[in-house]
């Protein structure tokens, strides 16, 4: 039988072939933190969210944790709420500890270096358009690299938390200097029959 071999996936996201460079934050209003613009050498993470949707509220807690877990890279949240109103009352909520786990009682919090409001989701657009794409999906974290070019993206949701991504792993690439992980692992096999037991491998294409 021949040699287990990785199957690349198929991505077209125009990013991954490098040089596509992160919009510029000039347009975000800073609730937190100084403002500043990306700089060479140094590698960020933007977190797009907004403060109602309560599924991603166990993300938020995640790429906190992320944060504290990584000190040498910025970590910026970006609120996509149409008010500011709205990401200072979730703020206040956080201080006052009302945002928790209802199965362990702990807060759930975002804090990170950085908290951006995206008055009328320029930002988001110029993400989305940099992707190809009509919208920006969020809770969604975006790494740019120290040449202050888009390096990955995933998008997370209650069922599909960070810590359940591999985006901490392709963040660790990124900041080594490594090549991204894009396969989906050894080539699947599958049994020929039980009463034979052979095994025989799946052709390429009876997976599309």
């Amino acid at each position: 039988m021949a040699d287990q071999v990785d199957i690349k996936t198929y991505n077209d996201e125009k990013f991954l072939a490098g040089g596509v460079k992160a919009p510029s934050l000039e347009t975000v209003q800073f609730t937190v933190g100084d403002k500043f613009e990306f700089e060479a050498g140094k590698n960020y993470v933007l977190y797009f969210f907004n403060t109602f949707y309560k599924g991603a509220w166990w993300c938020n807690e995640e790429i906190t944790k992320l944060s504290e877990k990584y000190a040498d890279i910025t970590f910026v949240a970006v609120s996509v709420d149409a008010e500011l109103a709205s990401l200072e009352r979730f703020v206040q909520k956080q201080a006052d500890k009302k945002i928790i786990d209802e199965n362990t009682k702990e807060p759930l919090r975002l804090i990170l270096d950085k908290t951006i409001w995206d008055e009328g989701k320029v930002l988001n657009k110029a993400y989305a358009d940099a992707f190809d794409h009509t919208v920006l999906h969020v809770p969604q974290g975006v790494v740019i690299n120290g040449k202050g070019e888009i390096a990955w993206r995933q998008s997370f949701t209650q069922s599909y938390l960070v810590s359940e991504s591999n985006f901490e792993d392709q963040m660790n690439r990124i900041i080594k200097g490594e090549d991204l992980d894009l396969s989906n692992g050894n080539k699947p096999k599958v049994q020929a029959g039980e009463d034979d037991g052979e095994e025989a491998e799946v052709d390429d294409m009876a997976l599309f």
